[in-house]
């Protein structure tokens, strides 16, 4: 699907596209789909297009992270529903957040290798694979913040942008 819109875009004469990732999982759907794109628009003719990928949540401040993580970051792969992305679904969806419900099963038993079918026990019933409990409006505020300030920055940066915008 990212390389069909990607492409799409590029044939209609967009030059430059910005991919914001927001889920782990979809990462490296998203690499192959632009890299797919792009190789079909050089074989059409087309280029001139500039795309950026990013996570946003590798866009934090340490000390933010430091704030939220007294004791380290557990790593972004084993976010998946917990404290980050719970906080941060009080930004765009606060409605379907419930706290009371978070589940406390967690966290994931990662080794350092994978194998199929995974182990049992090794994840938690309810799929969180951290500890999502201190999940709150004011690491949603930090996390925002951060968010915001760091994407437009790293955006501008790699489309060689000024503060108004142009190239």
């Amino acid at each position: 699907m990212i390389r069909d819109i990607i492409a799409g875009l590029g044939r209609h004469g967009i030059k430059r596209v910005v991919v914001v990732v927001g889920h782990f999982e979809n990462m490296w759907a998203a690499i192959e789909g632009i890299d797919l794109a792009l190789r079909e628009l050089r074989r059409d003719g087309v280029h001139d297009m500039t795309v950026v990928r990013l996570e946003y949540w590798d866009l934090v401040h340490q000390e933010t992270s430091d704030k939220i993580f007294p004791g380290g970051f557990p790593r972004t792969e084993l976010e998946h529903a917990a404290l980050l992305e719970t906080s941060m679904m009080l930004v765009a969806r606060p409605d379907m957040v419930d706290l009371t419900k978070v589940p406390s099963d967690g966290p994931a038993k990662v080794p350092s290798c994978d194998r199929y079918p995974v182990g049992a026990g090794k994840i938690p019933t309810s799929g969180v694979l951290a500890r999502a409990e201190r999940s709150s409006a004011q690491i949603r505020h930090w996390l925002f913040q951060d968010h915001v300030a760091l994407v437009e920055a790293a955006v501008r940066e790699a489309l060689v942008l000024d503060a108004d915008g142009r190239d």
